[in-house]
């Protein structure tokens, strides 16, 4: 085997316009189709916007030492779609690079990633990278800040 790829989408609507912050997700109509199976991530996903930050391991996010901190600005040419919305990818190579900020680049054995929300156009993001005891896993969390003056 190569890979096994879980992937959950869910359309969403803004409840105010170009606020990004105001992300929803969209209802299902009548008659369409959903899952058949019980899925896990879906399971985790929902438990992590709940605020449970140790729903793929019972590590928790306590036990993760704070190694570096950083704040950058996404590019709005690159890094945003035709909808204004930061790339999903785009949070997995922030994620890789600040790690790799502080460790050097090694195999990725596992990756789970949660999307809780997006950030405006032109807003900052501060990237916190943590790592556990034996630096065998890192988080990078993700918190938007808005800058007045640029914006």
């Amino acid at each position: 085997m190569i890979a096994v790829v879980e992937n959950l989408s869910a359309f969403v609507a803004r409840t105010k316009d170009d606020d990004n912050r105001s992300l929803t997700k969209m209802g299902l109509a009548q008659g369409q189709a959903r899952p058949h199976l019980p899925n896990s991530l879906a399971a985790a996903a929902a438990a992590f916007r709940r605020g449970q930050s140790n729903v793929v391991s019972r590590t928790s996010l306590a036990e993760f030492r704070v190694v570096k901190a950083m704040t950058i600005r996404p590019s709005l040419q690159e890094e945003f779609n035709g909808a204004g919305l930061l790339y999903f990818a785009n949070f997995q190579a922030l994620a890789t690079r600040a790690i790799e900020d502080v460790q050097p680049p090694c195999k990725l054995m596992q990756r789970d990633v949660f999307f809780h929300g997006n950030i405006n156009p032109g807003e900052l993001i501060e990237l916190t990278v943590r790592a556990s005891g034996d630096q065998g896993r890192w988080v990078v969390n993700f918190t938007g800040q808005t800058d007045r003056d640029w914006v």
